[in-house]
């Protein structure tokens, strides 16, 4: 018998072996996978279900910033958030949450819509939230100029889904401490282990997990690939 054929004929029983064990051991996961599901439902996660927009993640947001809201958890989830803000924007941000009204949508003297805004007596911390969309004409540019007419020291944030530079805010303005670019991965995720890792209530730690966990599955940063 020919050397080429014998070869062919090991090389493709040795691919017939490979691809039977990786069936044989795919469905070995499977069923072990039920089993698990059984009481994890490892494939289950609440923010699926709502299908979120950019609206409905700025809600959840806020349902989570709010100190008196049906969290129950007071202002815990709120200063945890501050913080990590502090961290990521390596300055002081001078407020107190005795005072703070925090709004979804909120109109300016423009009428465009920042929106997330946290306000205190002395200070504001607005978001522009883009999971997705791209910037309106100067969008950023008019926030920011709408802040400084509020006559409190202030941050605006442009929080998108995965890492990427805002066109529509002036350098000058870019380039300020009252400005931060950041994404889910860098301001989000660290600050829902935080409140997943501090809050009392179970019911709301499952939520909090769900957030994160689905954050993490649908805004993966390019460099991860």
């Amino acid at each position: 018998m020919h050397p080429e054929y014998i070869a062919q004929e090991k090389y493709e029983e040795n691919l017939k072996k490979f691809f039977q064990k990786a069936l044989f051991e795919y469905e070995l996961y499977k069923k072990v996978k039920r089993e698990i599901d059984r009481y994890l439902s490892t494939d289950f996660n609440f923010i699926d279900i709502i299908s979120p927009d950019e609206n409905k993640i700025s809600i959840l947001l806020k349902i989570l910033l709010e100190p008196n809201g049906t969290h129950g958890q007071g202002n815990l989830f709120l200063e945890l958030f501050l913080k990590q803000l502090k961290d990521l924007s390596k300055r002081d941000l001078f407020y107190s949450t005795k005072s703070v009204v925090i709004a979804t949508e909120k109109p300016t003297d423009e009428n465009r819509r920042i929106d997330i805004v946290i306000e205190f007596d002395d200070f504001i911390v607005a978001i522009e939230n883009k999971p997705w969309a791209g910037e309106q004409d100067e969008q950023l540019e008019a926030y920011y100029n709408y802040l400084i007419k509020s006559k409190k020291d202030f941050i605006l944030i442009f929080l998108a889904g995965t890492k990427r530079d805002p066109i529509s805010i002036s350098k000058e303005h870019k380039n300020s401490d009252k400005f931060l670019n950041t994404t889910y991965k860098a301001l989000l995720v660290p600050w829902l282990k935080e409140c997943y890792k501090n809050c009392e209530s179970q019911k709301v730690k499952f939520f909090v997990k769900d957030f994160q966990e689905w954050i993490e599955r649908n805004f993966k940063e390019m460099e991860e690939f």
